[in-house]
Parts: structure tokens; sequence; C-alpha cells
């Protein structure tokens, strides 16, 4: 099951003024994002100390309803230990309401301790059991007229619940977690499992863990979508681009950028402009992994691969073979049917097929082999730019069933 690459913006809430979160929300609603955050903390945290000042989650989620007209809303992640599962419910679908359905539903076991030493909020030794307990309770008061639960933690008589969450049954849920209890508990209810932070070689490995527990209480790890928070310096537009392209070739198609710093708005202003790119990239990597289902007439697919936008390089990878012209991404899908080798190309309008010499079965495009064979649009591509050319590029290689000549091409927006 292929999810779509979606992008957000999260302002924590906590060292930042109104003003500045208004500005957040503005860009990423009116920028296109997909999404919009804040977090769940009763005092701010981080190596700075919890003095600082910081805003409520949920009362927050209820400002962005109502500054934002587009974009989905949501917490990463609530803490469950602050409120009453009962409370909770009702938060969320009032969140919901005041969106028009646009709630996204995250919340995680809490973790802060200093939070729960101050202010003697109960829970903390048993926040798994409390949180298994509240979604159980939660999922129920979305959809049922009546709510009966007696638990080791919570205990709900006859209890009602209106009105229903527009979004039916409910908002998705996002879970956090990294603990093997959580993570069961994230199989057997999310919607999202959001990964509590890390490289993406620590998310390499913790989706096997991942995969796992759903094995074990028996769901497709493939219908849970995977989302990861992660911070940008601002610098190197680059780095972005390509920590986001290796995390989705991992299979996180939710990506949030955390704003930290001093200066969120300016730092989102940057983001939105990087992901003008991005957004394109997105298109052709989703285009890659339904053509990833295929088999063609050259044979069947074997692997994938995608280069990250670095404008004018080639690149061999063991993934397979990728090339960039003018910024813009390209993937190739490698196949094989007996010695012959042939590769299919995804743009982010079309899938058309290639061979190592001509296009054949492919209309409406004048192709040559010379040192520099090129194909011809013969009308602009709509809503993406316009396309006027399509290069070949020759792509030297050792790698099993290609040969040296194989050509590989890609498109260059003009």
């Amino acid at each position: 099951m292929a999810h779509p690459l979606r992008f957000g913006l999260k302002a924590s809430g906590q060292g930042i003024t109104i003003e500045e979160l208004r500005a957040v929300w503005r860009i990423a609603d009116e920028g296109g994002f997909d999404h919009v955050w804040d977090f769940d903390h009763l005092a701010s945290i981080g190596p700075a100390g919890p003095d600082r000042p910081i805003y409520e989650g949920w009362a927050l989620q209820a400002a962005m309803a109502e500054a934002t007209k587009r974009a989905r809303i949501g917490c990463l992640v609530t803490g469950n230990t602050y409120r009453h599962p009962v409370v909770l419910a009702k938060l969320a679908v009032t969140v919901d309401h005041l969106s028009g359905g646009r709630l996204e539903f995250g919340i995680g076991a809490a973790w802060a301790e200093i939070e729960h030493q101050m202010y003697g909020i109960e829970g903390l030794d048993h926040r798994v059991g409390r949180l298994s307990e509240s979604l159980q309770i939660i999922k129920s008061l979305f959809t049922q007229e009546r709510t009966d639960f007696d638990g080791r933690y919570y205990h709900i008589t006859d209890a009602i619940a209106n009105p229903k969450p527009i979004q039916k049954p409910y908002p998705p849920i996002w879970i956090g977690a990294q603990g093997d209890s959580t993570l069961r508990l994230t199989a057997r209810h999310a919607d999202v499992w959001n990964i509590s932070g890390g490289d993406p070689e620590f998310v390499q490995e913790i989706i096997k863990k991942f995969d796992a527990a759903c094995g074990e209480v028996g769901r497709d790890p493939a219908e849970v979508r995977r989302s990861l928070q992660f911070g940008w310096d601002g610098k190197d537009r680059s780095e972005l681009l390509e920590l986001s392209g290796k995390l989705f070739e991992l299979g996180v198609t939710e990506q949030v950028v955390y704003l930290r710093g001093d200066q969120p708005v300016r730092l989102a202003e940057k983001i939105d402009r990087a992901w003008e790119s991005a957004h394109r990239v997105a298109s052709v990597r989703d285009r890659v992994r339904r053509l990833a289902q295929l088999t063609t007439a050259t044979g069947t697919l074997i692997r994938t691969g995608t280069a990250i936008p670095k404008p004018h390089t080639s690149t061999t990878t063991a993934n397979g073979l990728g090339t960039t012209c003018g910024g813009m991404m390209t993937a190739f899908a490698k196949t094989t049917r007996g010695n012959t080798a042939a590769f299919k190309v995804a743009s982010a309008v079309d899938i058309v097929g290639a061979s190592r010499v001509g296009i054949p079965g492919v209309s409406g495009f004048v192709a040559s082999t010379s040192a520099s064979p090129r194909l011809t649009l013969p009308t602009p591509i709509t809503g993406i730019g316009t396309a006027t050319t399509w290069w070949f590029t020759k792509i030297p290689t050792t790698m099993a069933g290609i040969s040296p000549t194989t050509y590989a091409w890609a498109p260059t927006f003009t």
C-alpha cells in the first residue's frame, strides 16, 4: 500500500510569541503544506530549562483551526497523562468541528518527569497501560452512543459523548512510539506511527521492530503511515531535501520540520521555498512507488532507484540508476528479460517506457541515437512548468545485467 508524501511545519508553542505562531500557521496554510503542528507540554523542555513561556497545546489547536482554511492541524504529540480520556476526546471533537474536519489526532504516553513532579500529575509510572486504556475509551466515545469501560486506571459508565467527530469513524490517530510495548500498541491502534526521532540508519532499524510488532498483533504494517519530525538550520537546502529523500525511501511519508531556534518565521519561509521543489520530487517518487507494483513488457521489476536533486549530476547506486538535470528529479525502475536491460522512467506527469536504444511504443516524441540523443515533446506539459526537451544520459556501470552503453533518460524543465 503506497502512501503519498506529505510535508508539515511544527511550531512547538514554547519560546515563541502568538504573533509568530500565527505567521507560521499562515505560511503553512498558504504555502501548500499538508499539515501544521504544535506540541503538548505544561513547562518548557530542552537544555534552556522549564522556565520559558509556553502555551497550552489544545488551546493552540483551536486557534489553528480558526487561523487556517486548508492545512490539516494537530499536536505532535499529546501527552496522555495530562488529561482524562473523556476530556481529551471532547477537546478533539471540538477542534475537529472548528476546523471543518481537519484534525490529526496525535497522542503518546508522555515522558516529562519534571512536569509530573511539579504539578502532582499521576500516571507516569504506568503510562503505557494508561495510554492503552485511553485509546480504547476515546475510540469508543468517538463512535458509540454509550461507552462503558472498567479498566485498571479508568472507569466509565454509560458515558455519552456528543457530537461525534466530523471525520468518520474518527480523525486519523497518530501515536508516538519507540519502545517495544508502545510499538505493539501503535500497531494495534494507529493510522500513523510517529517515529521518535533519529537519523535514517536508526529509522531503518526501528522500522524492522515496528513491522515485527505489527506481525504480533496481526496487522499489515503497510496499513500504517510513518511520520518523523526533524530540524533544519536553514543553511543548505540540498541537505534538507536529501534527508527528506532518504526518509521517503525508508517509507516515512509524513515528514514534519520542527522550527527550532529564535527565528521560527524566517525559518518557515526558507522551508516554504525549499518545498516548492520538494513537492515536485514527491510527485515523481509517488509514481515510482506505483511503478514498482507493475510488470512490464520487458520483464518483472526487480529494483527502483531515485536521485536526489543536485543539478547536472548522474549517480549509480546499489538501488538503481538516477539522473537529474536542472535540479529536477527523475527516477528509474530497472527491469530484466533474459540478458536484455531496460528502464522505465517516472516523470511528474506521466510514466513512459525507455529502452537502451530509442523509445519504442511511445508516441509523440522525436528520438535519435547520436552522441547526445534527445527527445522533443510535441507540446508543453502543464501543471509543473513548460517541458521542452528530454535528454538521454549515458551512465557507465558494472551492475549485473546492465550494459555499459545503456542509456537512461531524464526530463529537463525550462
